[in-house]
């Protein structure tokens, strides 16, 4: 029952890919000659493109003077590619620059997809692109300035008074949901957005909903029902069962995704928000369980303060809930929702009840102060029954240092952490980052680092979660430290950055134990014993390293991590400390947390295994790949030469 060790996967590998390897390299030189070729007979479509780009092409001085070169005051906001800038041209008009971060991960593949798509589609409902900018490493998109920001600033932040009445939330739903009809079915493509979320629909001057960020969108043929990817992009929360863990996607998953804005939208929370403390379930299944229950008036949003009509709130609550069903066949087209939204009549079938996972998870939405003895542990619920993994507020635990001392109003320590914060979330696709701000006793420390296996866009959207809460949850202490299942963050008045710490710490558990707790301890530690000698002591793993082992007949997925700044001995102590926090009796998942590092393992996927195999496949045919490619660069060369004398003859 012990997995598999790594020398005998790494073997099967080398063994498989020498055989192949010469007809690979002859294949691919031949490919590269014809294409080469090719290249010079530029198709109708190629040329539309490149006259389309040369036409929305902006100058980057007249950004930048714009922008009053990208200054801090005209910055409205920071994303998972890149921060927002606000800026206007000489002829008056105001303008939205997307300026793209170099390590955002949205490379000139990402850059060209939004550029064509978004200049080819015209539709009220979805932001226009006014053009671009590329220089050196610069990659600017310029869009039209929409006035009232993003929806999840406008509605869905708690923080303000956000009295948006139920007219305009319905005109919002309408709107996003035109927009997205176009996208499948009306405009000459069809298009799959794959990142639709509160924070990707702005607010026009009359609250009119566009929906914008295209960089991770999919243009697929009309009649293609779904595609495939290997690199699963997008947003936890919002993303689609099936998308989240097989890569399979089609307009189904932005139905999806549709589904969870309209929730939030109806109820004012965000759905990997803590709106629920008390209540174990997410945001979703709490809507499933009041309309079960004939109470979906419930999850209204108070601040609506009951104004509004009660057959438009209940049709959106069933369109929201049929389109959040786990099996994509049985969620609707945006045909009949956009028609039922007009007021046509449309007969819409119940919402099928949420399959529960067969581990039995509960939906966690659970958090945890602690203070007095920090060694307890805490069970919770882990986390939502769907199958969709990791939002930023799914597992959520925190610690305030009671005995670390607390600020009070506008203080010097106070405004030290913000900018500390702040610090954080403008570097926060980066996956592991420290920061201070002050001096003396009211010099702030503080660091984050999300998983080794997440994008950088989500390691955004977990950090930026979890500065922006933190003060709901340690509204004054000087330390405090926020574990979330993508990403820890932490801050303190002291110096965090030079060892590792293993006080305080918390655990999570699936309340279900297994049959047999010896094997699986024996399976389990074996698997994580070998991964915390990776993760400590192979410096170009940075400090993350996942398994999975084979118990019975399942598969046991298993995650270790350490800050990268306590690498070597010092991680090596931090996760045997973690092992050794794991509750016996065998239970189906556990997630321990400590300052510097954490361990997790768990039944149901915790990460992608595609991106796992093609890491190990990698790694190992890399001595083959070297004199494979140095080979077939000498024979391009030639090729090229070849070519180069024809034409001169």
């Amino acid at each position: 029952m012990q997995p598999c060790r790594k020398e005998e996967r790494i073997l099967t590998h080398c063994c498989s890919c020498c055989p192949p390897a010469n007809s690979c390299s002859f294949a691919s030189i031949v490919c590269f000659c014809y294409r080469y070729r090719k290249s010079r007979e530029r198709s109708p479509e190629e040329l539309e493109e490149i006259t389309t780009a040369e036409s929305l092409q902006f100058d980057f001085r007249t950004v930048r003077a714009a922008t009053d070169d990208f200054s801090v005051s005209n910055k409205l906001g920071e994303g998972g590619f890149g921060g927002v800038y606000k800026g206007m041209l000489p002829n008056g008009q105001e303008i939205a620059v997307k300026r793209l971060s170099t390590n955002s991960g949205q490379g000139s593949r990402e850059f060209k997809t939004e550029v064509l798509l978004v200049a080819r589609l015209q539709h009220k409902n979805l932001v226009r692109l006014l053009g671009f900018c590329l220089r050196k490493d610069e990659k600017l998109l310029v869009y039209e300035l929409l006035p009232n920001s993003s929806l999840d600033k406008v509605l869905l932040d708690r923080r303000k008074d956000a009295s948006v009445d139920w007219e305009t939330r319905y005109k919002i739903i309408a709107g996003i949901a035109r927009g997205l009809l176009y996208l499948h079915e009306d405009s000459r493509l069809k298009i799959i957005h794959r990142d639709l979320k509160s924070s990707n629909i702005l607010l026009d001057e009359s609250m009119n909903p566009k929906i914008s960020d295209f960089g991770l969108a999919k243009l697929v043929g009309k009649d293609q029902i779904q595609a495939d990817t290997n690199r699963i992009v997008g947003t936890y929360g919002y993303m689609a069962p099936e998308y989240a863990m097989t890569g399979r996607f089609s307009v189904k998953s932005d139905v999806y995704s549709f589904g969870v804005i309209v929730l939030e939208i109806i109820s004012g929370h965000k759905c990997n928000s803590t709106a629920f403390p008390y209540q174990e379930e997410s945001l979703i299944q709490r809507a499933q369980r009041l309309w079960n229950d004939d109470k979906a008036l419930e999850m209204v949003d108070p601040r609506l303060g009951g104004n509004f009509s009660s057959n438009e709130l209940s049709k959106c609550i069933h369109i929201g809930l049929l389109c959040i069903q786990e099996d994509a066949n049985r969620r609707p087209t945006m045909v009949p929702i956009v028609s039922a939204l007009n007021g046509h009549p449309v007969d819409l079938p119940a919402p099928s009840p949420p399959q529960l996972a067969s581990n039995g998870h509960v939906s966690p939405q659970a958090s945890s102060t602690f203070s007095g003895n920090k060694d307890s542990i805490t069970q919770l619920y882990p986390r939502l029954a769907e199958h969709v993994r990791s939002m930023p507020g799914t597992l959520q635990m925190h610690d305030c240092q009671n005995d670390a001392g607390k600020y009070i109003g506008n203080s010097t320590y106070k405004q030290n952490l913000k900018l500390a914060l702040s610090d954080l979330i403008s570097h926060s696709t980066t996956w592991f980052y420290n920061s201070t701000a002050g001096e003396g006793l009211d010099k702030v420390y503080a660091l984050f680092y999300c998983r080794g296996d997440i994008g950088s866009d989500n390691c955004h959207d977990c950090v930026q979660d979890a500065a922006l809460n933190v003060h709901e949850w340690c509204p004054s202490e000087k330390e405090a430290i926020i574990w979330y299942e993508q990403c820890t963050l932490w801050y303190a008045n002291r110096l965090i950055f030079s060892r590792e710490e293993e006080d305080p710490w918390v655990a999570a558990y699936n309340p279900v134990n297994v049959t047999n707790p010896t094997l699986l301890e024996q399976v389990v530690f074996g698997t994580v014993g070998s991964l915390i000698n990776e993760a400590a002591y192979n410096a170009t793993l940075k400090g993350f390293s996942t398994g999975i082992a084979r118990f019975a007949s399942s598969n046991v997925y298993c995650i270790v991590q350490c800050t990268p700044n306590i690498l070597g001995n010092p991680c090596y102590k931090c996760l045997t400390e973690a092992v050794k926090k794991v509750r016996a009796g065998g239970p189906k998942a556990a997630f321990i947390f400590l300052p510097t590092c954490r361990l997790m393992y768990d039944f149901d996927p915790l990460f992608f295994i595609r991106n796992g195999d093609s890491y190990i496949l990698f790694k190992v045919a890399l001595p083959i790949a070297i004199p494979v490619f140095f080979l077939s660069g000498m024979s391009i060369g030639c090729c090229l030469k070849t070519n180069k004398q024809k034409r001169r003859s």
